[in-house]
Protein backbone atom coordinates (compact mmCIF):
# COMPACT_ATOMS: atom_id res chain seq x y z
CA UNK A 1 0.00 0.00 0.00
CA UNK A 2 3.03 2.31 0.68
CA UNK A 3 4.37 1.93 -2.76
CA UNK A 4 1.39 2.27 -4.48
CA UNK A 5 0.74 5.16 -2.56
CA UNK A 6 4.49 6.65 -3.62
CA UNK A 7 3.33 5.61 -7.32
CA UNK A 8 0.77 8.06 -7.35
CA UNK A 9 2.52 10.45 -5.66
CA UNK A 10 5.49 10.27 -8.58
CA UNK A 11 2.68 9.93 -11.29
CA UNK A 12 0.73 12.69 -10.41
CA UNK A 13 0.53 16.22 -12.25
CA UNK A 14 2.03 18.12 -9.59
CA UNK A 15 5.07 16.14 -8.94
CA UNK A 16 5.98 15.89 -12.45
CA UNK A 17 5.74 19.79 -12.92
CA UNK A 18 7.72 20.14 -10.08
CA UNK A 19 10.50 17.47 -11.61
CA UNK A 20 10.51 19.13 -15.16
CA UNK A 21 11.23 22.58 -13.20
CA UNK A 22 14.29 21.45 -11.38
CA UNK A 23 15.43 19.74 -15.24
CA UNK A 24 14.80 23.13 -16.72
CA UNK A 25 17.12 24.84 -13.90
CA UNK A 26 19.55 22.17 -14.29
CA UNK A 27 19.89 22.58 -18.29
CA UNK A 28 20.32 26.72 -17.36
CA UNK A 29 22.75 26.03 -15.20
CA UNK A 30 24.65 24.05 -17.54
CA UNK A 31 24.01 26.93 -20.24
CA UNK A 32 25.25 29.71 -18.38
CA UNK A 33 28.42 27.20 -16.94
CA UNK A 34 29.18 26.31 -21.08
CA UNK A 35 28.51 30.42 -21.86
CA UNK A 36 30.76 31.88 -19.33
CA UNK A 37 33.47 28.72 -18.89
CA UNK A 38 34.75 30.09 -15.19
CA UNK A 39 38.03 29.11 -14.42
CA UNK A 40 39.49 26.62 -11.97
CA UNK A 41 39.28 27.59 -8.53
CA UNK A 42 37.21 30.86 -9.32
CA UNK A 43 33.96 31.71 -7.42
CA UNK A 44 31.92 31.13 -9.78
CA UNK A 45 33.01 27.65 -10.69
CA UNK A 46 32.78 26.55 -7.24
CA UNK A 47 29.00 27.89 -7.14
CA UNK A 48 28.71 26.04 -10.38
CA UNK A 49 30.06 22.58 -8.33
CA UNK A 50 27.64 23.15 -5.35
CA UNK A 51 24.91 23.93 -8.11
CA UNK A 52 25.50 20.53 -9.80
CA UNK A 53 26.20 18.81 -6.06
CA UNK A 54 22.88 20.07 -5.36
CA UNK A 55 20.53 18.84 -8.52
CA UNK A 56 22.28 16.01 -8.56
CA UNK A 57 21.12 15.12 -4.57
CA UNK A 58 18.03 16.12 -5.88
CA UNK A 59 17.63 14.45 -8.97
CA UNK A 60 19.12 10.97 -6.62
CA UNK A 61 16.38 11.51 -4.66
CA UNK A 62 13.97 11.72 -7.28
CA UNK A 63 15.37 8.16 -8.67
CA UNK A 64 15.67 6.55 -5.60
CA UNK A 65 11.72 7.74 -4.89
CA UNK A 66 10.33 6.60 -8.57
CA UNK A 67 12.62 2.69 -7.91
CA UNK A 68 11.01 2.47 -4.45
CA UNK A 69 7.41 2.98 -6.18
CA UNK A 70 7.59 0.98 -8.98
CA UNK A 71 10.54 -1.53 -8.25
CA UNK A 72 11.48 -3.95 -9.86
CA UNK A 73 9.72 -4.75 -13.04
CA UNK A 74 7.28 -1.84 -13.40
CA UNK A 75 10.59 0.29 -13.32
CA UNK A 76 12.67 -1.88 -15.88
CA UNK A 77 10.36 -1.82 -18.43
CA UNK A 78 9.95 1.79 -18.76
CA UNK A 79 12.65 2.85 -21.16
CA UNK A 80 12.73 6.48 -19.49
CA UNK A 81 13.47 5.25 -16.34
CA UNK A 82 16.41 2.90 -16.77
CA UNK A 83 17.56 6.64 -19.03
CA UNK A 84 17.01 8.21 -15.83
CA UNK A 85 19.32 5.15 -13.80
CA UNK A 86 22.07 5.48 -16.47
CA UNK A 87 22.36 9.46 -16.54
CA UNK A 88 22.37 9.85 -12.46
CA UNK A 89 24.28 7.51 -11.99
CA UNK A 90 27.33 8.14 -14.09
CA UNK A 91 26.65 11.79 -12.42
CA UNK A 92 27.11 10.19 -8.85
CA UNK A 93 30.15 8.32 -10.65
CA UNK A 94 31.85 11.08 -12.26
CA UNK A 95 31.34 13.20 -8.61
CA UNK A 96 32.80 10.17 -6.06
CA UNK A 97 36.14 10.56 -8.48
CA UNK A 98 36.38 14.08 -9.88
CA UNK A 99 39.95 13.61 -10.12
CA UNK A 100 40.49 10.93 -12.04
CA UNK A 101 40.90 12.27 -16.20
CA UNK A 102 39.19 8.70 -17.20
CA UNK A 103 35.75 10.09 -15.73
CA UNK A 104 36.20 13.54 -16.78
CA UNK A 105 34.34 12.44 -19.68
CA UNK A 106 31.27 11.47 -17.88
CA UNK A 107 30.32 15.35 -16.79
CA UNK A 108 29.56 15.79 -20.17
CA UNK A 109 26.44 13.54 -19.67
CA UNK A 110 24.83 16.47 -17.60
CA UNK A 111 23.82 18.60 -20.76
CA UNK A 112 21.79 15.16 -21.38
CA UNK A 113 19.42 15.64 -18.54
CA UNK A 114 17.23 17.87 -19.92
CA UNK A 115 16.22 14.92 -22.17
CA UNK A 116 14.52 13.91 -19.06
CA UNK A 117 12.06 16.43 -18.91
CA UNK A 118 10.06 14.70 -22.01
CA UNK A 119 9.17 12.01 -19.43
CA UNK A 120 7.66 14.46 -17.61
CA UNK A 121 5.12 16.57 -20.24
CA UNK A 122 3.33 14.59 -21.97
CA UNK A 123 3.11 16.12 -25.36
CA UNK A 124 6.63 15.73 -25.69
CA UNK A 125 6.96 12.30 -24.46
CA UNK A 126 4.53 11.68 -27.13
CA UNK A 127 7.04 13.59 -29.93
CA UNK A 128 9.81 11.06 -28.13
CA UNK A 129 7.92 7.93 -28.32
CA UNK A 130 6.80 8.41 -31.91
CA UNK A 131 10.15 9.36 -32.97
CA UNK A 132 11.21 5.98 -31.66
CA UNK A 133 8.61 3.75 -32.74
CA UNK A 134 9.06 5.10 -36.14
CA UNK A 135 12.96 4.81 -36.42
CA UNK A 136 12.98 1.41 -38.11
CA UNK A 137 9.56 3.00 -40.77
CA UNK A 138 12.14 5.75 -41.40
CA UNK A 139 14.82 4.12 -41.80
CA UNK A 140 13.41 1.74 -44.40
CA UNK A 141 12.54 5.41 -46.30
CA UNK A 142 16.00 6.70 -45.66
CA UNK A 143 17.25 3.07 -47.27
CA UNK A 144 15.31 4.37 -50.78
CA UNK A 145 16.75 7.44 -50.61
CA UNK A 146 20.55 6.20 -50.23
CA UNK A 147 20.02 3.84 -53.21
CA UNK A 148 18.77 6.32 -55.32
CA UNK A 149 21.23 8.75 -54.43
CA UNK A 150 23.94 6.20 -54.59
CA UNK A 151 22.46 5.10 -58.57
CA UNK A 152 22.80 9.15 -59.10
CA UNK A 153 26.48 9.33 -57.75
CA UNK A 154 27.18 6.72 -59.99
CA UNK A 155 25.47 8.45 -63.40
CA UNK A 156 27.19 11.47 -61.81
CA UNK A 157 30.86 9.79 -61.85
CA UNK A 158 30.08 8.83 -65.27
CA UNK A 159 28.78 11.63 -67.10
CA UNK A 160 30.72 14.53 -65.47
CA UNK A 161 34.15 13.20 -64.28
CA UNK A 162 35.85 15.23 -66.71
CA UNK A 163 33.94 18.17 -66.30
CA UNK A 164 34.22 18.40 -62.03
CA UNK A 165 36.57 17.10 -59.16
CA UNK A 166 32.79 16.66 -57.15
CA UNK A 167 32.76 13.99 -59.52
CA UNK A 168 36.25 12.25 -60.11
CA UNK A 169 34.97 9.71 -57.52
CA UNK A 170 31.45 7.61 -56.31
CA UNK A 171 32.42 9.21 -52.69
CA UNK A 172 32.36 12.85 -53.75
CA UNK A 173 29.75 12.31 -56.26
CA UNK A 174 27.53 11.03 -53.46
CA UNK A 175 28.54 13.92 -51.03
CA UNK A 176 27.45 16.46 -53.91
CA UNK A 177 24.20 14.51 -54.39
CA UNK A 178 23.66 15.07 -50.68
CA UNK A 179 24.34 18.92 -50.87
CA UNK A 180 21.93 19.07 -54.13
CA UNK A 181 19.38 17.38 -52.29
CA UNK A 182 18.93 20.23 -48.92
CA UNK A 183 18.93 22.57 -52.22
CA UNK A 184 22.03 24.45 -51.27
CA UNK A 185 23.91 26.24 -54.45
CA UNK A 186 22.87 23.44 -56.59
CA UNK A 187 22.14 25.99 -59.65
CA UNK A 188 25.63 27.38 -59.13
CA UNK A 189 26.55 23.43 -60.04
CA UNK A 190 24.72 23.12 -63.01
CA UNK A 191 26.33 26.49 -64.61
CA UNK A 192 29.79 25.06 -63.52
CA UNK A 193 28.63 21.49 -65.40
CA UNK A 194 27.21 22.96 -68.13
CA UNK A 195 29.40 24.28 -71.71
CA UNK A 196 31.01 27.47 -71.40
CA UNK A 197 29.09 28.79 -74.70
CA UNK A 198 25.81 27.41 -72.69
CA UNK A 199 27.01 29.09 -69.94
CA UNK A 200 27.54 32.52 -71.78
CA UNK A 201 23.96 32.28 -73.68
CA UNK A 202 22.10 32.39 -69.84
CA UNK A 203 21.42 28.67 -70.95
CA UNK A 204 21.67 25.25 -69.20
CA UNK A 205 22.54 21.64 -70.92
CA UNK A 206 19.54 19.81 -71.14
CA UNK A 207 21.32 17.06 -70.23
CA UNK A 208 22.27 18.65 -66.61
CA UNK A 209 19.42 20.10 -66.08
CA UNK A 210 17.28 16.51 -66.46
CA UNK A 211 19.80 14.93 -64.63
CA UNK A 212 19.77 17.64 -61.06
CA UNK A 213 15.93 18.50 -62.01
CA UNK A 214 14.83 14.67 -61.83
CA UNK A 215 17.08 13.78 -58.57
CA UNK A 216 15.47 16.85 -56.95
CA UNK A 217 11.83 15.27 -58.06
CA UNK A 218 12.59 12.35 -56.67
CA UNK A 219 14.85 12.51 -53.52
CA UNK A 220 13.82 16.29 -52.46
CA UNK A 221 10.08 16.39 -53.22
CA UNK A 222 8.59 12.71 -53.33
CA UNK A 223 11.23 10.60 -50.77
CA UNK A 224 11.95 13.52 -47.84
CA UNK A 225 7.78 13.19 -48.12
CA UNK A 226 7.71 9.90 -47.46
CA UNK A 227 9.91 9.66 -44.53
CA UNK A 228 7.63 12.98 -43.28
CA UNK A 229 4.43 10.84 -43.95
CA UNK A 230 5.55 7.54 -42.22
CA UNK A 231 7.13 10.01 -39.35
CA UNK A 232 3.15 11.44 -39.15
CA UNK A 233 1.75 8.35 -39.00
CA UNK A 234 4.00 7.26 -36.12
CA UNK A 235 2.99 10.54 -34.07
CA UNK A 236 -0.69 9.86 -34.69
CA UNK A 237 -0.32 6.33 -33.51
CA UNK A 238 1.71 7.46 -30.47
CA UNK A 239 -1.08 9.95 -29.60
CA UNK A 240 -3.38 7.59 -29.51
CA UNK A 241 -1.51 4.97 -27.52
CA UNK A 242 -1.08 7.80 -24.69
CA UNK A 243 -4.18 8.26 -25.17
CA UNK A 244 -5.25 4.57 -23.81
CA UNK A 245 -2.89 4.78 -21.39
CA UNK A 246 -4.09 7.92 -20.02
CA UNK A 247 -8.00 6.26 -20.07
CA UNK A 248 -6.67 3.25 -18.44
CA UNK A 249 -4.51 5.15 -15.85
CA UNK A 250 -7.48 6.89 -15.04
CA UNK A 251 -9.86 3.65 -14.82
CA UNK A 252 -7.81 2.14 -12.73
CA UNK A 253 -7.36 4.93 -9.95
CA UNK A 254 -11.04 5.28 -10.47
CA UNK A 255 -11.49 1.45 -8.93
CA UNK A 256 -12.31 0.58 -12.63
CA UNK A 257 -10.36 -2.83 -13.35
CA UNK A 258 -11.76 -4.83 -16.09
CA UNK A 259 -12.13 -8.46 -13.75
CA UNK A 260 -14.10 -6.58 -11.48
CA UNK A 261 -16.71 -5.31 -13.19
CA UNK A 262 -19.98 -6.61 -13.18
CA UNK A 263 -22.36 -7.06 -15.98
CA UNK A 264 -26.29 -6.28 -16.43
CA UNK A 265 -28.99 -6.76 -18.38
CA UNK A 266 -28.77 -3.23 -20.13
CA UNK A 267 -24.78 -4.40 -21.34
CA UNK A 268 -26.21 -5.99 -24.39
CA UNK A 269 -28.47 -2.95 -25.44
CA UNK A 270 -24.73 -0.46 -25.08
CA UNK A 271 -23.56 -2.83 -26.98
CA UNK A 272 -26.18 -2.45 -29.74
CA UNK A 273 -26.07 1.04 -29.48
CA UNK A 274 -22.16 1.13 -29.72
CA UNK A 275 -21.98 -0.62 -32.99
CA UNK A 276 -20.31 0.99 -36.10
CA UNK A 277 -22.39 3.95 -37.83
CA UNK A 278 -21.46 6.17 -40.46
CA UNK A 279 -23.54 9.32 -39.49
CA UNK A 280 -26.83 10.36 -37.37
CA UNK A 281 -29.39 8.08 -39.80
CA UNK A 282 -27.71 4.82 -38.72
CA UNK A 283 -27.91 5.39 -34.99
CA UNK A 284 -31.68 6.93 -34.93
CA UNK A 285 -32.84 3.52 -37.30
CA UNK A 286 -30.65 2.06 -34.49
CA UNK A 287 -32.61 3.08 -31.34
CA UNK A 288 -35.76 2.85 -33.50
CA UNK A 289 -35.00 -1.37 -33.56
CA UNK A 290 -34.84 -1.33 -30.08
CA UNK A 291 -37.44 0.42 -29.54
CA UNK A 292 -39.28 -2.12 -31.63
CA UNK A 293 -38.10 -4.89 -30.00
CA UNK A 294 -39.14 -3.40 -26.64
CA UNK A 295 -42.55 -2.44 -27.46
CA UNK A 296 -44.64 -5.28 -28.25
CA UNK A 297 -47.72 -4.18 -28.24
CA UNK A 298 -46.42 -1.42 -30.47
CA UNK A 299 -48.84 1.72 -29.06
CA UNK A 300 -45.63 4.14 -29.37
CA UNK A 301 -45.19 4.16 -25.42
CA UNK A 302 -43.58 1.41 -22.72
CA UNK A 303 -44.44 -0.45 -19.98
CA UNK A 304 -42.17 -1.81 -17.06
CA UNK A 305 -43.08 -5.34 -18.01
CA UNK A 306 -42.20 -4.72 -21.60
CA UNK A 307 -38.88 -3.20 -20.77
CA UNK A 308 -38.25 -6.60 -18.74
CA UNK A 309 -39.62 -8.55 -21.41
CA UNK A 310 -36.93 -6.80 -24.10
CA UNK A 311 -33.61 -6.74 -21.62
CA UNK A 312 -34.37 -10.52 -21.53
CA UNK A 313 -35.02 -10.75 -25.48
CA UNK A 314 -32.02 -8.84 -26.17
CA UNK A 315 -29.61 -10.61 -23.97
CA UNK A 316 -31.02 -13.67 -25.06
CA UNK A 317 -30.41 -12.91 -28.47
CA UNK A 318 -27.00 -12.04 -27.51
CA UNK A 319 -26.47 -15.17 -25.80
CA UNK A 320 -27.55 -16.69 -29.44
CA UNK A 321 -25.13 -14.65 -31.39
CA UNK A 322 -22.00 -15.64 -29.20
CA UNK A 323 -22.81 -19.35 -29.31
CA UNK A 324 -23.04 -19.43 -33.16
CA UNK A 325 -19.95 -17.82 -33.40
CA UNK A 326 -18.57 -20.32 -30.91
CA UNK A 327 -19.82 -23.11 -33.30
CA UNK A 328 -18.23 -21.82 -36.61
CA UNK A 329 -14.88 -20.76 -35.01
CA UNK A 330 -15.16 -24.50 -33.61
CA UNK A 331 -16.28 -25.80 -37.18
CA UNK A 332 -13.55 -23.91 -38.39
CA UNK A 333 -10.63 -25.23 -36.38
CA UNK A 334 -12.41 -29.06 -37.10
CA UNK A 335 -11.17 -28.37 -40.75
CA UNK A 336 -7.45 -27.56 -39.76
Amino acid sequence: KLRAQARAYYQSSWFQGLSALLIFLNFVLNALEAEYNPEPGSRLYAASDHGDLAFTIVFTLDLLFNMFGTWFKPFVRDLWNVYDFVVITTSLVALAYPDLSELSTLRLLRAFRILRIFRRLSTLKTIMESLFFAFFPVMNAIVIVILVTSVYAILGVTFFRARSVRYENFSNAAFTMFQVCTGDSWIALVRSLSSDATVERGEYDAEVAFFFVSYIVVVGWVLFNVVVAVMLEEFVEASRRAKEEAQRRHAAMMGGDDSQMTYTCLDPVLDSLMCDFKHGEDLTSIIQGLFSDFDFDDNGSLTVEEMYCGFLRVSERKRRREAAMNEAIDATKGLY
